[in-house]
């Protein structure tokens, strides 16, 4: 495994600084960004200014921390649609597009394809008609990524976000197989294998995918604090070393307001714990 990063979406904007902070002190080098979050103070934060990269950036490399995923990647779109209209699915990939140089721009190789509502098969369209726009759909983003030297990682998104398609972790790989683009990969997302009553089979779900899983994201129902417990984190710790998982494991939960810095203390106290079950 390459390494443990965190979701800035763990702390509000202005406690950024101390957050990157709490994080080099832990062995966590790797950071996931939600434009929203890192470029709040931004017009426009999926296109913020040079300037305003360059001092992001540096602050995040002043800490040791290197940017390795982005999320959230139609924060604030509107009207935009994966089985929408022929409108609404020329405005996704545009979406998806200015998500894509953005990464580009910060040098992060792995986007998280969730955004589950904006995803949802709408009532009545027959599967075959599903399939072929999913299909199509997601080989557009993947060539866009692949140019810019990125990859989108597919994340199965449950149905109690609103979606259904791709809930399951089965599903998602199936179509990135089918799929079978170098820009396309697959996001495991352990929140979803709890909803789904999946945890007791997570050794064989990630040995059976090893060869398609481009993230993984630590994660709880509802993004509440992650990991629920140190043995949890360790037996998704473990399993990818058995499988020799070579990229990175992303703790992912909500700011908690005012203790957002106490609990992602919390969630870092509890990796570190995680770590020396090993």
């Amino acid at each position: 495994m390459r390494g443990f990063s965190v979701s800035n979406i763990a702390w509000p904007f202005a406690e950024r600084l101390q957050a990157y902070q709490l994080l080099i002190e832990h062995n966590v080098a790797g950071l996931e960004i939600a434009p929203g979050m890192l470029f709040a103070d931004a017009e426009d934060a999926f296109n913020p200014p040079a300037a305003l990269i360059r001092q992001r950036l540096a602050e995040i490399a002043d800490v040791g921390l290197t940017p390795v995923s982005m999320q959230s990647l139609l924060f604030g779109v509107k009207d935009v649609a994966l089985f929408g209209n022929m409108d609404q699915r020329r405005a996704y990939i545009a979406a998806f597009g200015r998500a894509i140089r953005l990464a580009a721009a910060l040098n992060i190789p792995h986007l998280v394809l969730g955004s589950p509502r904006e995803r949802a098969i709408p009532d009545g369209m027959p599967d075959t008609e599903a399939e072929q726009i999913a299909v199509d759909m997601l080989t557009r983003i993947s060539e866009l990524a692949q140019v810019e030297g990125c990859r989108i990682g597919l994340e199965p998104n449950p149905a109690i976000y609103g979606t259904n398609f791709a809930t399951h972790t089965d599903h998602a790989a199936w179509l990135v197989r089918k799929i079978a683009h170098p820009g396309l990969c697959l996001t495991l997302d352990i929140g979803n294998l709890q909803i789904n009553g999946e945890m007791h089979d997570l050794e064989q779900i990630v040995a059976s995918n090893a060869d398609v899983i481009g993230h993984v994201h630590l994660s709880e129902p509802e993004l509440v604090l992650t990991p629920g417990s140190a043995k949890m984190a360790a037996q998704v710790i473990k399993a990818l070393q058995d499988v020799d998982y070579p990229n990175w494991l992303s703790l992912e939960m909500r700011a908690s307001g005012a203790a957002s810095c106490d609990a992602l203390l919390l969630a870092l106290a509890r990796l570190d714990s995680a770590r020396t079950l090993q």
